[in-house]
């Protein structure tokens, strides 16, 4: 079993786990070719991906044409006009917001704000330092953004412990 792998299933036991539920509706931010896609699928209601890429969005599209609870659109990388107010309970994005600057990020927490029902969650994977070649995002920025939408962080993570392993 590879390490990506590993690591990936201690992803989905830690994070997805506690906090999908069946009955509900997942907006995904950036799910490329769905990678993650397929767990979430069996978590849910409905699913909701956008991506920036048409790329990405035709290949989900293809490959989970079986699952009529999904659908896929191409997104400007800003807002999610297309997504009703107060009609998301879950928000997942892993490997994007790594690569999203201070102004992209900052609207995409507003809609988050928008689109989330009262109770809803976010989990998003985010960069941490700031300056670097992926985004200028910190760790203040991503909590700042989320506390002036009125978005609570219940906790920010740069390792975790599963089945006494460290990742």
């Amino acid at each position: 079993m590879s390490s990506r792998y590993r690591t990936a299933q201690a992803e989905l036991r830690t994070f997805v786990d506690p906090l999908f539920t069946k009955h509900s509706v997942i907006l995904g931010i950036g799910p490329g070719a769905g990678r993650w896609t397929d767990y979430l699928l069996d978590r849910c209601d409905r699913l909701i991906g956008s991506d920036i890429s048409e790329t990405y969005v035709r290949e989900c599209e293809r490959r989970f044409r079986n699952r009529p609870h999904a659908s896929f659109a191409v997104g400007n990388g800003e807002n999610l006009p297309t997504i009703e107010s107060g009609s998301i309970d879950r928000v997942w994005s892993f490997d994007v917001f790594v690569h999203i600057n201070k102004a992209q990020f900052s609207s995409y927490v507003a809609e988050f704000a928008r689109v989330l029902k009262p109770g809803g969650v976010g989990l998003l994977h985010h960069g941490s330092s700031g300056g670097g070649w992926r985004s200028d995002v910190t760790t203040s920025d991503v909590s700042d953004f989320l506390r002036s939408h009125g978005l609570l962080v219940e906790r920010h993570l740069r390792s975790w412990e599963d089945n006494g392993r460290t990742f």
